[in-house]
């Protein structure tokens, strides 16, 4: 504006000094908005990288802490499996502990129960054979009933079918106790029903039903308890049998099949017999280490 003024008074160069300055002006006021517009798409643009930064790392501090916790229930999870497991473990172990003090008890038990049948046994045998007519009736009944004779996976005879006089009934299985403790006749592989029939004179139908009323149970299973009893004492005995394995106690005791030894120990026991060992060996050493102690 100045420099129309001058301009129109002939004064040119003063004219073009306003005129500079209002290039100079103009100049640095399109400057200060360039730079302004400049700024601002520099803010922008670092606000956009800015919040994605953010939001990139929200993402990985969101899947830490989901891995962090991740592992933190695993652990715990972990944690309590091994607890039970360990709290199981103990209460088997003592279980199985209880299972052996069990059979030792029993094994005494028995063998004074035998023991005092024998002396009673002894004590009471006539001076003659007077029930020898009887005997050999009862020989002959029992022959005379062998083709009639049921096992054990026919059907299950019913109370109805037998009339035992309670002192038949007590007889039978005063017979069976006495020949089941009677180890070097279980041990023999071919020990069957029938056999044990005609060796307390009676037969198959009778004698299976005396087991099943009192024992809950059929022969081959009283058998395999008796066997097993009997296995497990001389796994017991170190001084008689320590230097024999395993397959040779069984072996002697009528098991011909490893499978068959297997599954009958554990139906008794609830463990295998190498568990079963284990813990014997384990409670020599707690009991000689007492008495070291002492």
């Amino acid at each position: 504006m100045l420099h129309d003024v001058y301009k129109a008074a002939n004064k040119t160069d003063i004219a073009n000094i306003y005129k500079q300055k209002a290039d100079s002006t103009f100049k640095a006021r399109i400057t200060r908005q360039q730079i302004k517009a400049i700024d601002n798409k520099v803010v922008k643009f670092e606000n956009k990288h800015n919040k994605e930064d953010i939001n990139k790392l929200s993402n990985t501090i969101s899947r830490q802490r989901l891995f962090i916790i991740v592992c933190i229930s695993f652990v715990l999870i972990l944690t309590i499996l091994v607890s039970v497991i360990v709290i199981k473990s103990r209460r088997l172990k003592h279980a199985y502990i209880l299972v052996i003090a069990k059979n030792r008890e029993l094994a005494i038990a028995n063998n004074m129960s035998k023991k005092l049948r024998d002396k009673a046994v002894t004590g009471n045998m006539p001076a003659g054979s007077n029930d020898s007519t009887e005997s050999k009736e009862r020989d002959r009944e029992t022959e005379n009933k062998q083709e009639e004779e049921t096992t054990e996976t026919k059907a299950p005879i019913t109370a109805n079918e037998i009339s035992l006089t309670p002192e038949q009934t007590d007889k039978i299985l005063q017979g069976v106790i006495m020949t089941m403790e009677n180890v070097d006749i279980i041990s023999k592989p071919s020990f069957t029903l029938v056999e044990l029939a005609k060796m307390i004179n009676s037969n198959t139908r009778y004698v299976s039903w005396v087991i099943n009323n009192t024992y809950n149970k059929n022969f081959k299973t009283l058998l395999n308890e008796y066997r097993i009893r009997e296995v497990c004492r001389r796994m017991e005995d170190n001084k008689n049998f320590g230097h024999l394995t395993i397959q040779a106690i069984y072996t002697s005791l009528g098991y011909s099949s490893a499978s068959n030894f297997l599954r009958a120990f554990k139906n008794v026991n609830g463990m295998t017999p190498s568990t079963y060992q284990k813990l014997i060996n384990e409670n020599r050493k707690a009991i000689k280490h007492t008495e070291e102690n002492q």
